[in-house]
């Protein structure tokens, strides 16, 4: 995939169910979790769902958890760190055959360690 864990990345699409589960276009978050076998990603702050756990020994009162829901990968785009600007991704190696992303827009290297 052309996201990473630990990138930033901004919603191009907005989605709207409920009052307190809504992101809009235009909010960015940090990728917490890549879920390579769904195209899926957790991204952090967006898409918060709760998850209701039953009474137990921890929670002798039972709980209600928020959390992030998994977003398709198509619905992001990466933000560049260079021009800070969310751009498309493109792949080419260097001379020493080392596979490398860049951003379409500025045409800077992102994995640059």
């Amino acid at each position: 995939m052309h996201i990473k864990q630990g990138d930033l990345v901004e919603m191009i699409k907005s989605f709207t169910s409920g009052s307190e589960r809504e992101w809009k276009k235009g909010t960015r978050g940090k990728v917490l979790r890549v879920i390579t076998e769904d195209e899926k990603l957790i991204v952090e702050g967006v898409k918060m769902v709760y998850r209701h756990l039953r009474r137990s020994q921890q929670h002798p009162r039972g709980a209600r958890i928020e959390k992030e829901a998994p977003i398709h990968v198509s619905n992001v785009k990466l933000v560049c760190p260079s021009c800070q600007k969310a751009a498309r991704v493109g792949h080419h190696r260097l001379t020493d055959g080392t596979k490398v992303r860049f951003c379409k827009k500025c045409r800077e290297n992102i994995d640059v360690e």
